[in-house]
């Protein structure tokens, strides 16, 4: 009798968390169609698109809930990422957990070098993972406030220029980062629509304001 009611226990779980992921597949569905944009439950190929963290590390990587549009002219990404990795274990020894984060990237007109700006403090500690050298800007308030790195200091300094560092310390700000072709924002936890808004716009705002001599240089 226990164990039949262990197994209803386990079944009741199984289809309150089948429910839960066709909500907000359903959700997001809907959500992409309000916006003119496309949906798909899953795609392979998005995890493979960036290095930096979080992504080139665990194992069983998966992109979720994987929308795509355009945000003014600029085409974009939006999706739910996980993967597992090793943790430290109790007496058995080492065991996995499952990390998740959301994930939104806007195209940019042409390939940059590196560019990783984030919160200095508790929420910046990964940045040293995403950028091969430290920088130090001319405003005194944006270096302690944020931690830039980049693998092109001297592009740093030309899109980061003084009204944007000024946008930047007087508006919203997401930790963000230039890597390929694409800006994008990575945050942890389960991918949320309005969280997805905000993070686009923020994006769009950083690059409509670097300078157009950026992507000219850079597209010769």
């Amino acid at each position: 009798m226990l164990a039949g009611i262990a197994l209803a226990g386990i079944g009741g779980l199984a289809g309150a968390v089948l429910g839960l992921e066709f909500f907000r597949k359903t959700r997001f569905a809907a959500g992409a169609a309000d916006r003119g944009w496309t949906y798909a439950r899953r795609d392979r190929t998005v995890p493979e698109c960036w290095e930096s963290w979080p992504f080139g590390t665990g194992r069983h990587r998966r992109a979720a809930h994987v929308l795509r549009g355009q945000v003014g002219d600029r085409d974009c990404i939006a999706f739910e990422y996980s993967f597992r990795h090793r943790v430290p274990g109790g007496p058995q020894g080492s065991a996995e957990a499952v990390s998740t984060w959301s994930v939104a990237a806007l195209a940019l007109p042409t390939y940059l070098p590196r560019i990783a700006v984030t919160r200095r403090g508790p929420l910046g500690k990964v940045a040293a993972a995403l950028g091969r050298q430290g920088l130090e800007l001319e405003s005194e308030d944006f270096n302690r406030r944020f931690s830039v790195r980049t693998d092109d200091p001297r592009l740093a300094f030309a899109v980061l220029h003084p009204r944007m560092m000024a946008a930047l310390l007087d508006g919203p700000f997401f930790d963000f980062r230039v890597e390929c072709a694409d800006a994008l924002s990575c945050w942890p936890g389960r991918l949320r629509l309005d969280e997805v808004d905000q993070r686009l716009e923020f994006l769009r705002q950083v690059v409509d304001n670097v300078p157009a001599h950026v992507w000219r240089d850079r597209s010769r």
